[in-house]
């Protein structure tokens, strides 16, 4: 999982405390987790070094191998628990008794290559984690939920006959913990001596849920794959407990849950009362005895709640054609003598879940409850598309049935929100974006995409063919094969790009002219280091076989790269040195204020490089990067990578533009931007205007280059804010610097410039240094609008954490292990964090 510097992604995973006080919500229950965070790695191995050497205290998980002594086998454990190669894995399971109140050690031998799961969540959880094939015994439950479970529905029914799991000789057992340990202990006792091992995990409650997926991938080898649900988990989870934390009990509406019988409720510390907290509300039952008390009529009129949420039971959602089984029992309970005067029937607040979104997906439950409690909070929420999305790729079935009603009603985009903490928005704003229509705002630049948005899709297929018909305008884009004409040739290519089958694409380049690329490329060149880090974006650094010199020297950020050929820079590009990597694409970049200075795409560049395709991208444009990412997702078969990278990049932008639209020009700062020279200014406007602020060199004329001014233009515009470009070839910023001895010296030497004493951004110390030649350019241009934002409207954006985005940046996209707590000199001063 990833390491504690990203925690801000993972802020849901909340567990429920065991053993003692020591062990947190987020404390990842596996022997090994020395240092008790919600991870195992080398921090690990040193903490355990440290309790060996007498410099740290012994705590509940340091013994890796689970043996009573803390030596150096606990480290070479750990060591193993990385690797995955460790023969035995000892973990905290669910279990919940008076002699385990807080979970129990239970050690598991590897690898787990057969496992009987005694209920339904079992193979859902398997799935979750690309592990169904281990499933060798279910339950009857399982086994009746053919359409959801259509290749295991057949699978021996195990799960309530020990003599038959012994005799499929599993190497593990799961079953439910929690309060439902009880359903197990037969099994449990029966199972002693066989040695068959039972763990107990839940998969039910928000408080554990991710936490059991954690273990189940150490224990399975899938911590990638866990780590990518979890991911996906709190984004969809964190949003809502954000905005629901801090409603008053007043503000929240009032419960009632039915479920399998009529009137047989739960209390408070059960699982669906957990979901109802989660949503916002107010379990009305939450103080009865019991985990399932029976009420009688005469309670629930009393009680006189606010919804009423009815558990669907006997039937699987997922498997309804229609909903007239839950529409049948919404109206029974509206017709309940003496109900008609109750607040819910009254306002028309009762509704029918499917139990699946209750329990094991219950993060979709909560998407829909908290829809229904607090649509004035989450207006654009839409639980159909979390639940789409989970089942399309994490069950690998398709969408269907019906989970709720009556069904709801309202927007269909996901939610936008303004008053979450955006070190939570780094993960959260991307989920709910991607949930919308399309992957971004922008026009998709390809041939094919005849309806004009930002993907090529089945919609363009029905677009092309209403052309043909005469029924819709022919598109810019509507020749998919840029023959020149419109025919049934383009709905085949259409289908090719659909199916990634293409053997070539035709593209609106970077200076807005068509150009037909040959696929696949396997071998590229880059020109620029921009284009070097959009690659590794999309998971295609590894088909780079040349750099530019900007690569070679950026050891700390290329550390897979540098040591490649180079190949010159993209103004003056050694071809033969690029021929001799027999390259089938040179991809260079293009200045985002002049695409003309593209130099390859013009004839000589051309003429030099035969049989090589050249490839421009303006990727140095805030506003063009999103669509050439997207361009050379398809050009390179990664689709999804750049759509999901597009997504995260817009969805930070969309935040602080959005903030950004509420101020008037009057109240934002006039800024000054000094590129590498003193008083050479940057009139590269964008960054500066998305986050909040006037650019003083706007109006000066562009001629190819920065403009220089002087002194006395300086005074008389009188800047509330200054910015100064660092560069990295002076040894001042970057990832390679350990200090910010070089970041200081250039911000002082701008406040010590004696000419500017009277300049309002000097008086006010109002003077930053930014190494903007890493953030400030390509796909990273986003990090340096944050930062910028920060600086320009620190009370609007007080909860932007721009080093938390950057931190995220490296971590999701750039796959580098760097700590930017530890390493790295970008700004200076530094900003206050929260």
């Amino acid at each position: 999982m990833m390491k504690a510097t990203l925690a801000f992604i993972f802020l849901a995973c909340m567990l429920s405390s065991f053993m003692s006080a020591m062990a947190s919500d987020s404390t990842l229950k596996i022997f090994g987790n020395a240092n008790m965070d919600e991870t195992i790695n080398e921090d690990d191995i040193e903490y355990v070094q440290a309790i060996i050497n007498g410099k740290n205290e012994s705590t509940e998980l340091d013994d890796a191998n689970y043996d009573g002594k803390i030596d150096e086998r606990d480290a070479a454990q750990i060591e193993q628990i990385m690797a995955g190669t460790e023969e035995q894995l000892t973990v905290i399971d669910d279990t919940l008794t008076d002699a385990y109140p807080h979970g129990r050690p239970v050690t598991v031998k590897k690898p787990v290559k057969g496992i009987v799961g005694l209920n339904a969540n079992v193979p859902e959880a398997l799935r979750i984690l690309g592990s169904g094939d281990t499933l060798i015994g279910i339950s009857k439950t399982t086994a009746s939920r053919k359409a959801f479970f259509s290749e295991i529905s057949e699978l021996p029914i195990a799960a309530e006959d020990v003599e038959k799991i012994i005799s499929l000789d599993p190497d593990l057992v799961l079953g439910y913990g929690g309060t439902m340990t009880y359903s197990s202990a037969d099994i449990e006792s029966k199972l002693n001596g066989t040695g068959i091992q039972l763990v107990r995990l839940d998969f039910n409650r928000p408080d554990t849920f991710a936490m059991d997926i954690a273990r189940l991938g150490y224990i399975l080898n899938k911590r990638d794959r866990a780590e990518e649900f979890i991911e996906f988990y709190n984004q969809c989870m964190d949003p809502i407990k954000e905005m629901t934390q801090n409603l008053s009990d007043s503000q929240m509406p009032r419960v009632y849950i039915e479920l399998w019988n009529p009137y047989r409720t739960v209390r408070n510390g059960t699982e669906l009362d957990a979901v109802i907290m989660s949503s916002g509300g107010i379990n009305i039952a939450s103080n009865l005895t019991g985990d399932y008390p029976t009420v009688d009529v005469e309670w629930v009129i009393d009680q006189d709640p606010d919804f009423i949420i009815s558990i669907m039971f006997n039937d699987d959602g997922y498997q309804l054609d229609d909903p007239s089984k839950m529409e049948a029992i919404r109206d029974e309970i509206i017709n309940r003598e003496g109900f008609s005067n109750i607040t819910a029937v009254k306002n028309g607040n009762v509704f029918v879940i499917d139990r699946n979104i209750g329990f094991l997906r219950h993060f979709v439950g909560v998407a829909y409850l908290s829809k229904l409690f607090h649509p004035d909070l989450f207006p654009k929420l839409n639980p159909e598309e979390i639940n789409k999305k989970y089942l399309d790729e994490f069950q690998g079935i398709p969408y269907n049935g019906f989970y709720i009603y009556p069904p709801l009603g309202g927007g269909i985009e996901m939610i936008s929100i303004s008053l979450i903490r955006l070190a939570v928005l780094s993960a959260v704003f991307v989920f709910f974006l991607s949930m919308t229509a399309a992957a971004s705002d922008c026009t998709l630049g390809i041939f094919g995409n005849a309806n004009m948005d930002d993907v090529i899709d089945e919609g363009d297929l029905s677009y092309l063919k209403e052309i043909i018909q005469g029924t819709k305008n022919n598109t810019e884009l509507a020749d998919a094969n840029c023959d020149g004409k419109i025919d049934e040739e383009d709905i085949s290519q259409i289908e090719l790009i659909i199916r990634g089958d293409e053997r070539e694409i035709s593209i609106l380049d970077a200076v807005m002219k068509p150009l037909t690329v040959k696929k696949p490329i396997l071998r590229i060149v880059t020109g620029f280091n921009d284009i070097a880090e959009l690659l590794r974006i999309l998971h295609a650094d590894d088909r780079i076989v040349g750099i530019d010199p900007y690569v070679k020297s950026d050891k700390a950020f290329f550390p897979e790269l540098y040591n490649l050929p180079q190949a010159g820079h993209f103004r003056t590009p050694n071809y033969e040195a690029i021929l001799n990597l027999s390259p089938d694409a040179y991809m260079s970049w293009v200045n985002p204020r002049g695409p003309d200075t593209f130099s390859l795409s013009k004839e000589d560049g051309i003429k030099n490089l035969p049989g090589v395709q050249i490839i421009g991208l303006n990727i140095g444009d805030p506003d063009e990067m999103p669509n050439s990412a997207l361009k050379l997702g398809y050009i390179l078969d990664k689709e999804k990578e750049a759509a999901e990278f597009v997504d995260w990049y817009e969805s930070y932008l969309k935040l602080i533009e959005s903030k950004v639209s509420s101020i008037s020009n009057e109240t934002k700062p006039k800024v000054y931007m000094e590129f590498w020279s003193d008083y050479q200014a940057s009139n590269f406007v964008k960054m500066c205007d998305r986050a909040g602020g006037i650019n003083l060199a706007d109006t000066l004329p562009f001629s190819g280059t920065v403009p220089h001014v002087d002194k006395e233009w300086l005074l008389e515009n009188n800047p509330d804010i200054i910015i100064k470009y660092a560069t990295p070839s002076a040894d001042v910023c970057g990832y390679s610097m350990e200090d910010q001895d070089g970041l200081i010296k250039i911000s002082v030497g701008i406040l010590n410039r004696t000419e500017l004493a009277n300049v309002k951004a000097v008086k006010n110390g109002q003077v930053y240094a930014i190494d903007m030649w890493h953030l400030g350019w390509g796909p990273s241009t986003l990090i340096s609008t944050a930062y910028l934002a920060k600086i320009f409207h620190p009370d609007l954006f007080r909860d932007l954490d721009p080093q938390a985005i950057h931190q995220q940046y490296l971590e999701k996209f750039q796959r580098l292990d760097y700590d930017l707590d530890k390493h790295g000199a970008f700004i200076y001063p530094p900003l206050e964090r929260r």
